[in-house]
């Protein structure tokens, strides 16, 4: 299943993959800074800044944007733009398709890898990761190198080369621990392979590899724990029931294409999911005849579908953990599934695969197309110039957590603060909590200007109605505009102040104890 000689590939198929590497470069640079940063990037350049607790279990690539800033504030490009910092990202995006080529020919031959790469190169979930400041290129592109090290070894029982999977194993490890289990599963493949060839050199020393590996792992499993106990997942909503199905075509498309008013159109993903799942059936078919590109089918079939369906119910039945960019490392297992597919037609019959090879790329290239239209992520830089307009020097602009990056795009005259909104499950506290929220606005005699972002813990509670209906009630009336984006928005709310000063509210409370202690006298 595994020890499969590669192809040889001639000076065409390297020309194939110069040219795709080529435009998988231009769409990686193209509108790179346009889009404003989004929350998880600003949070990663934090992290950059200082390496908090719940970061030590993945710090690997937090030191390396760390290093990359200092070289960017060296040279005065840290603040010449958003895509300066975004360019990491680029790299490790570009190199994964070539490490899943190197992969891919040594499974399934160069014709299925060169079109596994063509389909990695234009993917829109690709393009997003590729362009923002977060590690997931970096881990994905680790990941490939481990397994394409990890069939090396197999292959070759060189020493040497276990070695080197372990460590790129470990980096990877040290990206991103979501990606543990996909490498453990592939390490328990080999494991498995090479004590049915009863190759007991070789499995041995791949035991104490993997023992290696998990020793060193384990004294930052702490930290991953407290990252965990923390709340940081608590955001997550339970996948719905069509989840499986529905991750295919959003692994290629990420939701886009056709979007009218930010709203997908479900007969678009309805396609994308259907020409993918006939490839898959193709893979699968060509698998059952074994025809020798299909050979490793059954292997990217593990690779993929464990991962997936062990996630999909760890969120039903655990807590949830079902989220697009979680699956970014197993993203390649689907994207050499489809390879096969269009290849194994192609050799049957070139009409068909031509057909439905087209087909996928077309689909897909309609998404990427919605991808550059659309703003992605929360649109601050829109949504501070629509304050900047409007807001006086006596103004007071509170942001919901994330003031720094707020003021990263604003220049106007009102005075920006931070507050902290709490969030309620139920009714009960929600008052309470708005009432909360106003008092952490100093006193001031202009118009108040809140931003918050929604969530899906706002979402769950309708934060923006509640709060609203809350004004209204304290005999304030809000304006209330939304910055919308395809994942995420943010929420302008504007009204003048109904606050009472701190000194009179102070003398106000003390007044009220003194009455409640005199009727308590009587």
């Amino acid at each position: 299943m595994i020890a499969i000689r590669p192809q040889r590939d001639n000076t065409r198929h390297w020309a194939v993959l110069v040219g795709i590497v080529t435009v998988a470069l231009a769409l990686r640079l193209y509108q790179l800074g346009v889009e404003n940063l989004w929350t998880d990037e600003w949070l990663s350049l934090g992290d950059a800044d200082h390496l908090g607790i719940v970061n030590r279990h993945r710090p690997l690539f937090y030191l390396l944007l760390h290093r990359w800033c200092r070289f960017l504030s060296v040279t005065g490009l840290l603040q010449a733009g958003d895509g300066w910092v975004r360019l990491p990202a680029v790299f490790f995006g570009v190199a994964g398709i070539v490490l899943l080529y190197l992969l891919g020919r040594r499974l399934a031959g160069t014709s299925a890898a060169t079109v596994a790469c063509l389909i990695m190169a234009v993917a829109v979930p690709e393009l997003d990761h590729s362009q923002e400041v977060r590690m997931y290129t970096m881990a994905s592109a680790l990941t490939l190198a481990s397994l394409y090290m990890l069939v090396w070894w197999v292959q070759s029982d060189r020493l040497w080369v276990l070695g080197l999977h372990v460590l790129l194993t470990y980096m990877a490890i040290l990206t991103t621990p979501t990606v543990i289990f996909g490498l453990l599963l592939a390490g328990f493949v080999a494991l498995t392979w090479l004590i049915h060839l009863r190759n007991w050199r070789a499995a041995t020393s791949t035991l104490i590899g993997y023992g290696a590996l998990l020793a060193a792992w384990w004294p930052l499993n702490r930290y991953a724990r407290m990252a965990i106990k923390s709340g940081h997942l608590n955001w997550i909503p339970q996948p719905p029931k069509w989840a499986l199905v529905s991750l295919h075509n959003e692994l290629l498309t990420e939701a886009l294409g056709n979007v009218h008013k930010f709203q997908p159109s479900h007969l678009f993903q309805t396609a994308v999911a259907v020409v993918v799942l006939l490839l898959i059936g193709a893979a699968v078919f060509a698998f059952w005849r074994r025809e020798p590109e299909a050979r490793p089918v059954g292997l990217i079939v593990i690779w993929f579908y464990t991962i997936a369906v062990a996630t999909y119910f760890t969120s039903v039945l655990g807590h949830p953990v079902w989220i697009l960019r979680y699956f970014h490392c197993a993203a390649p297992a689907l994207y050499l599934l489809l390879g096969i597919g269009i290849v194994s037609l192609w050799r049957r019959g070139r009409l068909v695969g031509l057909l439905l090879g087209g087909a996928l790329i077309g689909l897909i290239a309609v998404a990427a197309a919605d991808y550059y239209r659309l703003p992605v992520h929360e649109n601050w830089r829109s949504a501070s110039a629509m304050v900047a307009q409007e807001a006086a020097s006596e103004d007071v602009v509170a942001i919901a957590g994330l003031k720094g990056l707020f003021k990263r795009y604003y220049h106007g005259r009102g005075v920006v603060g931070e507050i902290a909104p709490g969030v309620s499950e139920g009714t009960k506290q929600a008052d309470a909590l708005l009432a909360d929220l106003l008092n952490q606005i100093p006193f001031h005699t202009g118009r108040t200007w809140i931003v918050v972002r929604e969530d899906p813990r706002f979402e769950r509670v309708g934060y923006l109605q509640r709060f609203e209906q809350y004004l209204r009630e304290q005999r304030v009336a809000p304006r209330v505009r939304v910055v919308p984006a395809t994942h995420g928005q943010l929420d302008v709310i504007d009204f003048v102040s109904a606050v009472t000063p701190p000194n009179v509210r102070n003398s106000s409370e003390n007044k009220a104890t003194k009455d409640d202690q005199a009727d308590r006298r009587l």
